[in-house]
């Protein structure tokens, strides 16, 4: 009452002198405004009201309770805590609030950026308690359910309109369903008793108007404050553009009333809008000094007083008042002066009243006298003075800012000078410079400027949606037409230009023999095919071709196909197996399209095309049987990462169709592929050429020197004109409603439209175009974007028709020769809806459909019988299916990617207007319409007429692509990875336009080729991927390694952000539900949202998961999770948007899966690999692990695998037990005796393996383990194919590691024996009691075998002994042998410490010696003394020397008889396979130097040969080779030996020879050596030339790619070396010599360093460019000039002669040899 009576007392006295409550003077005017808010008339619409009173059930009565059901259980203080009362959330709530604050700015922007969305928040129904919340989700999801895959958006602005029907009381029930099915279609009765229900439910709907609340607050008379927020200018609320531009956008802001409860979604972000909007008042109620002048205080004045004499009259009186002495004083008189209702603007003046006081008086003195005087009155005063000091700092800092802004405008006019001229010549050139070419930056580091880079800044994420230009330019003859609701554009199709003198098309009888049967059916080529002709068919360089769609772009390709073709023909034979051709498109539906035409086009040729996508796999034999392979641009990409064993290397032709999609989301995987051929060829020089197809572009030459193409003859740039058939486009903007309001509604005018209003729109704006074309007798395609869309539009362009009575024009014609035809096929048809349409003359198509309705669709409009067919984009991409006029109606399409309704794509946009008049259907040419919102008319107009530049979005996946290229090796440094940067599109924009990408210009100007910058770009992505753990970076060094995580993620394209969240997620103990959220963290499914209509479908799906969903629905996991069970279980979804995400889940999570087991691996982690194995065979199979496995065969009825599971037939064991199981035990089983028979051969057809293992200590820490593997199982090429893989590992379940792990596979030609599969694993001491080797089929779920490796009973090595010590002797002089003779032999004068150890046991003794020391340590000294000892004491006795090799018997051959046979005068005899002298050779020879296997034929009968006999000596070197395939003979050798000894009873001296060995003592009893005596075991410390040991490891599986790791490492190990020392490299195969040196060989030259493995003298390349000329082998003649060379048994004995020559002479840096050459 005291309140009222106050507000009434000052609504008589305006003119109030003082306020009573106006204590404190800085808040009087708050203190007004906040009063008035606690008034009632300003609270009391905030009251819900009903018309009926229900009374409350629950009311209290006032009767006392009790407590008893509340408090069970429990007493007075046993709830009582001694401890400190837990705020560990307190802490967080305020990054929470401010989190939920940027979320919530976020959705606001976002709804800002669409059209769809404005005024959405300001009309859109919000409920406002909880119960009215879940009626308003009920109420979309049944709307969803009717409108199907929609926007957000238009599922709340349909909920609206509904709304407002059932709330209205003037219609009944009937009148009610006919104004909503005008919205929704025809509705069911249940679904509208549901929506009637759902309404009632919500009872704070409130109607509004055009007036919004103003008419209820008039209603009401609720008293209104004029907030600041709530203030709208008119002016400002629509703002348009000029002509140029297209549309203005009209921006609101969302601002949601307090105290409303919002959606499910929306209630977690409430909390942090109070703060955003304090801050933001603070920061306007800040009034700097500086920004006051003379005039401040009369326009703010002005704001509320629109005469401008009257605001001129209060300033100067506001201006007198601020400067009264007392504030009590001053507030009165502004009270008087400006009214109680300008709180604001007195709540501002007070505050600032000095401060606008002394600057505006100052600022308005006239003179400086005036000025002067002014001053010195305020100095008087503190308050003044302060304000004076204010502006005294104010003016500091001012002077230096325009300093700085002087500075900033004159370099600013310098750079934009600078850059005019940069476009004025980059319009006027064809080509870039020389400079943009350059891609090897100058040695020496680069400078490194910042330290990090602001990456999102030029990730260019709109991608194609990108608008680069702000206006449009349309061609001549454009118009536009702006109608109510609408606005239309026009751009005619463009006159084809004449033919120049001289052109012609190429007739394809003028083609040449082979290439005709290619083009059958066609007489000539068209005209842009033959413009290109000799380029395409007759050149080998790289090309691209720009190109309307329809211009017939594929035969282009064709023709460069051809001529990859016509290079392989030999002799008029074509040579097959050397024509390998890769064709990338964009699409998979278009890959199965371009197999067919180029399955038909190449058949006569015999040549095979086969599609390699994501739905179709080719193993690797059919990829090499393969010459086309036509892919996609990711399929290939992770062939290409993972070498695919020779098939890239293969590759002479790289296709890259629709190459203009560089700017959308798969452009950074083209240009890696790009990047990575073009490297592949220069580090290879071998010949890839690369063909790109494009749509026409503004920036053509950024691509062709992308490409790599040559300007000048391989680009070529064809405008719209050249397309064969002329295409008239249409654009229609959708404003605002068209639909007249309901009777008795009151319009809103100047409002914006509602979503779905725009909706229906768009559909009487599709009929209309339409039913014109259809006037003119032409069919018409309609595109939709949802499947369920193309039923609901043809359902409304008929009930359109037959509400405006046009049903003839759609209606197919009586008179057609098929029409009975056609009657009695759509009679058969058993969808009732479809025939109906059909009879209508409509039809619809997608690939939903059953394949028998979709044919029949096709060849309806085929042949004119439906005159309007309603399609998703599928058609345009598979089936070549075209009519005159195509309509594209809206452009809003899910993309479960994004989670998120998204623009359709603009390639999407093309290939349908592509249908439209194809050349071979209709020459007269054709229209392409599409309907869209007026916000994206611009941004359609602008892509279709090809003004908008395509920019790189590598920058994006560029951590990711780096990954790949560490991982396959070709970047293994920071110079190499700014090299590879280089040959990307990112470089090539980056020079053109380096401030779209965050480059200064003047950094441009000074460093044209942009080094530092690739430099940093490429540093912030190391150490990005560093610390997530995928390469190893070493800053100071510059070098780039990977890791096995990063390998695994390339080989799985897991994406850095999918690494990095599964980071902190993983660990060895995870339960299936850990891993299951684990996968669901992937970055690939960071943009899934949770709709309000999506909840009562996925509450549902929550409770039917078997795994428990570690995640809210809110979340993005939790959704992810409940979609990946749903999928697995095969339940049926009635969402179309989560149709969608539900195939987007799948088509990711398998992969994810796959790569988490390969990275559980390579951690050897059990439980883990095992469950995320199962669980990625559950996605691949769609099936539970609980489930019977026979229900992966799925021959019989699902009950009977239910009768299965009831009785736990589940396990790989109780498998087992069924198949021993008779027929008739099986029929009883499962209560079926018919299909026991077959339920007992899917039995048998599971995959199963029985294993037997052995094993063998190899030495005390090493295990050999050899597993017979036999398949238990009969082999069904329908079920197993042509192989079948299994995970074989050893396990410890102690410590819960796996030692060995593998991938085997068994094919069907191995299934029919036992295999045998041998390995190697690690054993620890004390021993456990025994490994597991277990064997999980790597595609069939419950298919599993453990076999026990005991250890227990394992006899191990004895423990190694210690070495013999090298004693500290004095070296012996070569006079300790006390012969002249044997002196000479040696050129040395003293032994090493080795021979001076051995030489009294080996020179003075006869006991058997084994030696065992490093090579190069002088062991065969040890030989040539026993030989010495044997002539000094057995002269007539032989020695016979055994060499494992035949090489090293003829270098001891070649050595010994310079010693031996010159010197001393022996006899010395070869005994090898190559040479095999006669008895009475051998018997007269002193020494035999021979091979085990020679020497085992010949003594094998040592007791009827007398030369045998005679041997006193044997020798046996590198016997360490017992363990070699060779082993056998040297024991029977040595075995043979012995019985000679202990028959004859003579002695014979045997002497063992061998490097370093763990077991040395068994040889040395094997050899029967006394230990004491003539034992001597070095360690290879011991060397006497020292060695360093490197020992570098490649976990890398494939061969192709390992092999390229490897000589990447050979390379940089060469490099180091090259210009000092020689480097001789061994390889396991004569084929892997020339390989390798030409790989090095290449390396070099790439990277420019060839001239550091020559020498400097000119003489010793005289040298080798003239022996090259002479040598046999080609490999060697290629390689010698370059001071590189080969060496193998398989080349001629002169070459080799002359590579050991040239390399001992130094004139051959680099040698590539195989093993042989050791020996």
């Amino acid at each position: 009452f005291l309140l009222q009576s106050a507000r009434t007392h000052c609504e008589a006295s305006p003119r109030l002198l003082s306020v009573p409550w106006m204590t404190d003077s800085t808040r009087g005017a708050e203190q007004v405004s906040k009063y008035r808010q606690y008034e009632y008339r300003a609270n009391s619409n905030l009251v819900l009201t009903t018309g009926d009173h229900r009374p409350r059930v629950d009311e209290p009565s006032g009767e006392p309770e009790s407590l008893k059901d509340y408090l069970t259980g429990t007493k007075f203080g046993d709830k009582v805590v001694h401890a400190k009362p837990d705020t560990g959330g307190a802490g967080t709530k305020r990054k929470k609030d401010d989190a939920a604050a940027a979320a919530k700015r976020s959705r606001r922007e976002e709804a800002k950026q669409s059209v769809l969305g404005l005024g959405d928040d300001m009309d859109s129904y919000r409920p406002r308690s909880r119960e009215t919340r879940q009626a308003y989700e009920d109420l979309l999801h049944l709307l969803s359910s009717q409108l199907g895959d929609q926007p957000h958006d238009i599922l709340r602005g349909a909920a609206d309109e509904v709304l407002a029907v059932l709330k209205d009381d003037g219609l009944t029930d009937p009148d009610r369903k006919r104004e909503i099915e005008k919205l929704v279609n025809s509705l069911p009765q249940e679904t509208f008793g549901r929506l009637v229900g759902a309404g009632k439910r919500i009872t704070d709907y409130v109607a509004e108007d055009a007036t919004g609340n103003e008419k209820l607050d008039d209603e009401l008379g609720v008293a209104v404050v004029f907030d600041e927020d709530d203030d709208e200018n008119p002016e400002d609320e629509h703002r348009t553009k000029g002509n140029d531009d297209m549309v203005g956008v009209v921006e609101e802001e969302d601002d949601d009333a307090d105290g409303l409860v919002e959606t499910r979604q929306e209630r977690e972000l409430a909390g942090g809008i109070a703060d955003e909007g304090e801050a933001a008042k603070a920061e306007e109620d800040e009034l700097p000094v500086d920004t006051i002048d003379a005039y401040w205080l009369q326009r703010e004045c002005g704001k509320y007083f629109s005469d401008p004499l009257v605001a001129q009259k209060v300033s100067e009186d506001v201006l007198l008042a601020l400067t009264e002495a007392e504030e009590r004083d001053c507030e009165n008189k502004l009270v008087i002066l400006l009214d109680y209702d300008k709180f604001e603007l007195i709540r501002r003046l007070l505050k600032h009243r000095w401060r606008i006081a002394v600057c505006t008086r100052l600022a308005q003195a006239q003179s400086e006298a005036a000025k002067q005087a002014l001053l010195r009155e305020f100095g008087e005063s503190p308050q003044a003075a302060e304000v004076l000091s204010d502006l005294a700092a104010a003016r500091d800092k001012t002077d230096e800012i325009f300093t700085e802004t002087k500075q900033l405008e004159a370099r600013v006019r310098k750079e934009t000078a600078d850059l005019a001229r940069m476009r004025k010549a980059e319009a006027e050139a064809s080509v870039l410079t020389a400079d943009m070419l350059a891609a090897v930056p100058e040695a020496g580091k680069a400078r490194v400027g910042r330290n990090t880079l602001d990456l999102e800044a030029i990730t260019f994420a709109a991608g194609g949606h990108l608008m680069a230009n702000r206006k449009c330019h349309l061609p001549p003859g454009s118009f536009r037409v702006a109608k109510k609701g609408y606005e239309e554009v026009h751009v005619p199709a463009l006159k084809a230009k004449p033919f120049t003198d001289g052109e012609a098309l190429v007739r394809i009888d003028d083609m040449p023999a082979w290439a005709r049967p290619a083009f059958g059916g066609m007489s000539s080529l068209n005209r842009v095919q033959s413009r290109v002709y000799d380029c395409a068919l007759f050149s080998a360089e790289n090309m691209l071709l720009c190109a309307p769609t329809g211009a017939g772009k594929t035969n282009v390709a064709l023709l460069a196909i051809l001529q990859q073709v016509g290079g392989c023909i030999e002799s008029g034979v074509l040579q097959r197996e050397r024509v390998k051709i890769v064709y990338v498109a964009p699409m998979k539906a278009l890959a199965a399209e371009l197999v067919s035409k180029f399955g038909k086009a190449l058949g006569p040729l015999g040549l095979s095309v086969r599609e390699y996508t994501g739905d179709m796999q080719l193993t690797k034999r059919e990829l090499q049987a393969t010459q086309l392979i036509v892919t996609t641009p990711e399929k290939w990409d992770v062939t290409t990462r993972k070498g695919s064993d020779g098939i890239v290397q293969s590759v002479g032709l790289l296709v890259i169709d629709e190459v203009h999609l560089l700017n959308e989301d798969r452009g950074p995987v083209i240009e890696a592929l790009v990047a990575r051929t073009l490297r592949l060829v220069e580090s290879s020089q071998q010949m890839i050429r690369i063909v790109g197809l494009s749509a026409t572009l503004p920036n053509y030459v950024d691509v062709a020197l992308f490409l790599r193409v040559n300007p000048q003859t391989g680009l070529y740039h064809f405008g719209a004109e050249y397309r064969p058939v002329p295409l008239k486009q249409t654009f229609l903007g959708v404003t605002k409603r068209l639909e007249k309001p309901r009777e008795g509604a009151k319009p809103k005018e100047g409002r914006p439209a509602k979503a779905v209003s725009q909706q229906t729109q768009m559909l009487e704006l599709a009929f209309d175009k339409a039913l014109a074309a259809l006037r003119r007798g032409k069919q018409v395609m309609v595109f939709v974007h949802a499947r369920n869309e193309t039923l609901r539009t043809a359902r409304g362009l008929l009930e359109l028709a037959k509400a405006r009575q046009a049903e003839e024009l759609f209606a197919p014609k009586p008179d057609h020769p098929r029409y009975a035809l056609a009657q009695r096929e759509v009679a058969r048809c058993r969808n009732g809806e479809l025939r109906t349409l059909c009879n209508g003359g409509l039809g619809v198509h997608h690939a939903g459909m059953l394949r028998p309705e979709r044919s029949m669709m096709e060849r309806l409009f085929a042949d004119g019988m439906i005159n309007v067919l309603c399609s998703t984009a599928t058609l345009a991409w598979g089936v070549n299916l075209p009519a005159h006029t195509v309509i594209i109606k809206g452009t809003q399409v899910y993309d479960a990617q994004k989670g998120a309704f998204v623009d359709v794509g603009v390639l999407d946009v093309q290939q349908i207007f592509g249908r439209a008049g194809r050349p071979q259907y209709d020459t007269n040419g054709g229209e392409g319409i599409i309907i869209t919102t007026h916000a994206k008319l611009q941004f359609y107009l602008s892509m279709l007429v090809t003004q908008a530049p395509i920019e790189s979005k590598l920058v994006s996946a560029l951590c990711d692509h780096l990954c790949a290229e560490v991982s396959l090796g070709t970047v293994s440094s920071l110079k190499e990875a700014v090299v590879w940067l280089s040959y990307t599109y990112l470089y090539v924009r980056m020079c053109r336009n380096p401030l779209a990408y965050g480059i200064p210009f003047e950094q441009s100007t000074h460093d044209p080729r942009l080094l530092a910058w690739r430099t940093e770009l490429v540093q912030a992505m190391a150490r990005r991927l560093d610390e997530a753990r995928m390469v190893r970076y070493h800053a100071p060094s510059g070098s780039i390694d990977p890791t096995e995580l990063g390998r695994t993620a390339s080989h799985f394209y897991l994406s850095v952000e999918t690494i990095e969240a599964f980071s902190g997620l993983w660990h060895e103990r995870a339960s299936e539900a850990d891993i299951l959220y684990t996968l669901c963290s992937a970055s690939e499914f960071s943009q899934m949202k949770v709709r309000e209509e999506e909840m009562e479908e996925m509450e549902e799906l929550l409770q039917a998961c078997p795994l428990t969903v570690k995640a809210s629905l809110a979340e993005k996991e939790g959704k992810a999770s409940v979609l990946t069970q749903a999928y697995i279980s095969g339940t049926a979804l009635k969402s179309a948007a989560l149709v969608s995400d539900c195939s987007f889940i799948a088509q990711s999570a398998s992969r994810i899966a796959r790569g988490l087991f390969a990275i559980a691996l390579s951690k050897s982690w059990i439980s883990y690999a095992q469950k995320v194995l199962k669980l990625s065979k559950m996605l691949e199979r769609r099936t539970w692990w609980s489930r019977c496995p026979l229900r992966q065969i799925g021959g019989v009825p699902a009950e009977i695998y239910d009768k299965l599971e009831a009785k736990r037939y589940t396990s790989a064991a109780r498998m087992e037990a069924l198949k021993e199981m008779g027929v008739r035990e099986i029929g009883q089983l499962v209560s079926h005796q018919r299909l026991a028979a077959q339920l007992k051969a899917e039995a048998s057809a599971l995959p199963a393996l029985s294993i037997d293992v052995s094993a063998q200590p190899i030495t005390r820490t090493v295990l050999r383990v050899v597993l017979t593997l036999t398949a238990a199982f009969e082999w069904r090429d329908r079920l197993h194919g042509g192989a079948e893989s299994w995970w074989i590992w050893v396990e410890d379940s102690d410590t819960e590691h796996i030692y060995h792990k593998e991938l085997w596979t068994l094919t069907k030609q191995q299934a029919l024996e036992p295999q045998e599969l041998s390995f190697t694993t690690p054993l620890f001491e004390p021993l456990p009691p025994a490994y597991y080797i277990r064997a999980f089929s790597d595609r069939w779920l419950g298919v599993e075998t453990v076999a026990p490796l005991p250890l227990a009973n394992l006899s191990l090595p004895s423990a190694r002994p210690a070495h013999t010590d090298l004693l500290a002797l004095r070296p012996l002089p070569k006079s300790a042998l006390a012969d002249a003779r044997f002196e000479a032999l040696f050129r040395f004068s003293h032994f090493n410490p080795v021979q001076s150890q051995i030489f009294h046991t080996v020179m003075h003794t006869d006991d058997n010696v084994l030696v065992g020391a490093p090579t190069g340590s002088g062991k065969t000294v040890a030989a040539e003394l026993a030989v010495l000892r044997l002539l000094r004491e057995y002269p007539g006795c032989k020695a016979v020397y055994i060499a494992p090799l035949k090489a090293l018997v003829r270098e001891r051959m070649a050595d010994w008889r310079a010693k031996f046979v010159q010197g001393l005068g022996l006899k010395m005899l070869e005994l090898t396979g190559d040479v095999t002298p006669d008895a009475r050779a051998l018997a007269t020879a002193h020494i035999l130097a021979t091979t085990p296997e020679k020497w085992d034929g010949v003594s094998r009968h040592w007791q009827q040969r007398n030369y045998v006999q005679k041997v006193t000596l044997v020798i046996i070197d590198e016997i360490h080779l017992l363990h070699d395939h060779r082993g056998p003979v040297l024991e029977s050798i040595v075995a043979r030996t012995i019985r000679q000894i202990e028959t004859t009873q003579e002695m014979i001296r045997v002497v063992g020879l061998s490097a370093t060995l763990p077991n040395y003592e068994d040889v040395a009893t094997f050899l029967r050596v006394k230990p004491d005596k003539g034992l001597f075991y070095f360690d290879n410390s011991f060397r006497p030339v020292p060695l360093e040991q490197q020992y570098i490891g490649i976990t890398e599986k494939k061969a192709i790619k390992r092999f390229q790791l490897m000589n990447d490492i050979v390379y940089q190990k060469t490099l180091e070396q090259a210009g000092t020392n020689q480097v001789l490299v061994f390889v396991h195969s004569r084929k892997e010599c020339a390989k390798t040196a030409k790989a090095i060989r290449d390396t070099a030259l790439h990277e420019d360093t060839l001239i550091n493995f020559l020498r400097e003298d000119s003489a010793s390349r005289e040298i080798l460019q003239t022996e090259a000329e002479g040598v046999k082998s080609r490999e060697l003649a290629d390689l010698l000039p370059y001071g590189f060379a080969i060496h193998h048994a398989g080349m001629t004995r002169a070459d080799r002669t002359l590579v050991e020559d040239l390399f001992g002479d130094g004139h051959i840096q680099v040698l590539v040899s195989t093993a042989t050459l050791a020996w």
